[in-house]
């Protein structure tokens, strides 16, 4: 882990500060009794910060002399209105990370305060306080970025380094965090989008492969991952997804008992006529208890297990895989576009009925976590051009209300303010006033890992890059520019990046790849030998 100084790029607000402009400049990072420029605070004066981007960790709070300590209260928040709220209000809490607390300031002090997720910070004086620096200490994994991409739409690439900037945030402390606020936690579902954007990013890194030991050690069998048996699925997808770009067979072997112990205990749940009787059905939060939850998670069934069929064969082990996707039924029923997705993805729908499904209302009705089940479904149906509008206009909305990373939930028919600024006179405030489930109001994280969704969907879709040799030996360029001009990116992959170009020019696609030795190129059905 690194840490890096961030200094606060605008003030957003301020009341009883002299010289409050002080605190915009950078200045030597060390205490003296010598002629200091300060900004002071008078008795229950205050200031509202924002940093720019979203921060993970606190503020080194830089102060000159007074009389003796003193009392201040720091509120550190995802949003302008986070951060004027009383505990309780809208749902503001301490949760996970603690975010509004009071301190005592000693002159001439040099401390470091605070250890959540923020992106604003206001600091309410009880006493005169003088200060030389609020700097942001923000602690981020020391990752090699490998992978890339853009386009000719600029749209799109802010979309792209923006889902980049969430992920990264999350990757904390050897593993990935779902949120950097609140949900500070290891959910095996939720990972599969985040693990995909990471091996997208970084490569296979050892922050996915402690994050599914961790799920096995914490949570031995007959108990099911994060107590949910959908995550089970999810960590066999997971598990799979992370061995195709790896080939990382030491992994494998040392988690191989669980793998055959974990699809044994999955066997007896699914029954003959292919229900299923698992003690908790889950799919995402918006189809919890609906009727088209059920489909959905079947369809997460099938990909888990057609997942299984081929580990089982690559440990050379005999489990019940197979017979279970034998098993598993259609079902039939009204469905959200989350269930849709899963089952278009697992081949359990038909074209013109998916595209019906998901086409309907535009983007809304979009999950963060589903999106890039959702967009890869429409983009397999052959609506990749409706897939990239459904992604400029969802992601971008989120941008729109001042985001600098993306939520952990967010809907296009929310109204209301900016998040960079305290809503109008009768106005919606968009973060403390909408939410769902767990994340309602200001409980709410505007920074969450399994938003991460336009990163694989650009990669995988987008510039085309399919894994069908295990440990990325073999790839298949699959390219849908979805109605975009130019596209480029590089893939990390074990024996270095494959860089790919892709551009429309006179209605011809013309396509230049480039990859390490090692790594053999399928493109337009021809194999391409680096």
């Amino acid at each position: 882990m690194k840490t890096y100084h961030v200094w606060p790029e605008r003030i957003v607000a301020s009341s009883g500060v002299e010289n409050a402009s002080r605190l915009l400049r950078p200045t030597t990072l060390q205490i003296g009794i010598g002629r200091e420029e300060t900004a002071v605070l008078s008795p229950h004066g205050y200031i509202i910060l924002d940093y720019g981007r979203e921060i993970v960790g606190g503020v080194r709070v830089l102060s000159y002399f007074s009389e003796r300590g003193v009392p201040v209260r720091l509120r550190f928040g995802e949003s302008v209105a986070e951060v004027c709220a009383e505990i309780g209000e809208k749902n503001a809490t301490n949760d996970h990370a603690l975010r509004d607390f009071r301190v005592e300031i000693p002159q001439l002090s040099d401390g470091v305060y605070g250890d959540t997720g923020f992106r604003f910070l206001r600091v309410d004086a009880e006493e005169k306080l003088a200060l030389t620096a609020l700097v942001a200490v923000d602690r981020r994994c020391d990752l090699p970025i490998v992978g890339g991409f853009s386009c000719d739409d600029a749209r799109v690439n802010e979309i792209y380094a923006t889902a980049r900037e969430t992920l990264l945030c999350c990757v904390q402390n050897g593993y990935i965090w779902d949120g950097v606020k609140r949900d500070r936690l290891v959910w095996i579902g939720d990972l599969h989008p985040e693990a995909l954007g990471l091996l997208a990013t970084v490569g296979g890194c050892e922050n996915i492969k402690n994050c599914l030991r961790l799920a096995v050690s914490q949570t031995p069998l007959p108990a099911w991952i994060n107590g949910i048996p959908a995550y089970s699925l999810w960590w066999i997808v997971n598990l799979h997804d992370f061995y195709a770009h790896t080939a990382d067979r030491a992994l494998l072997e040392e988690l191989s008992d669980y793998f055959v112990r974990l699809l044994q205990q999955i066997d007896p749940f699914v029954r003959g006529d292919g229900t299923t009787a698992f003690p908790y059905d889950f799919l995402d939060w918006p189809t919890h208890g609906q009727e088209d939850e059920l489909m959905g998670q079947a369809g997460l069934l099938v990909l888990a297990m057609q997942k299984a069929v081929r580990l089982s064969k690559v440990l050379s082990v005999d489990t019940p895989a197979g017979d279970i996707l034998s098993r598993v039924r259609r079902g039939s029923g009204k469905r959200s576009k989350q269930a849709e997705a899963m089952r278009c993805l697992a081949g359990l729908t038909e074209r013109g009925e998916t595209e019906k499904i998901l086409l309907k209302d535009g983007p809304r009705g979009i999950s963060t976590f589903m999106s890039y089940y959702i967009l890869r479904a429409l983009a397999e149906c052959g609506r990749g051009e409706n897939a990239l509008d459904f992604l400029k206009e969802y992601y971008g909305g989120m941008l729109d209300v001042g985001a600098r990373t993306f939520w952990e939930d967010f809907s296009l028919d929310w109204k209301g303010g900016r998040i960079d600024g305290l809503p109008k006179e009768g106005e919606k405030d968009i973060h403390g006033d909408y939410g769902a489930f767990c994340y309602q109001g200001f409980r709410h994280s505007l920074c969450h890992g399994w938003s991460c969704g336009p990163i694989p969907f650009l990669m995988h879709v987008v510039l085309g890059v399919r894994i069908v040799g295990e440990g990325c030996t073999k790839i298949a360029v699959v390219p849908d520019l979805c109605g975009l001009k130019r596209v480029e990116g590089s893939y990390p992959t074990p024996f270095g990046p494959v860089h790919i170009r892709h551009e429309m020019r006179g209605g011809k696609l013309l396509t230049d790849i480039d990859a390490p030795d090692g790594v053999e190129i399928v493109h337009e059905g021809k194999s391409l030998l680096s």
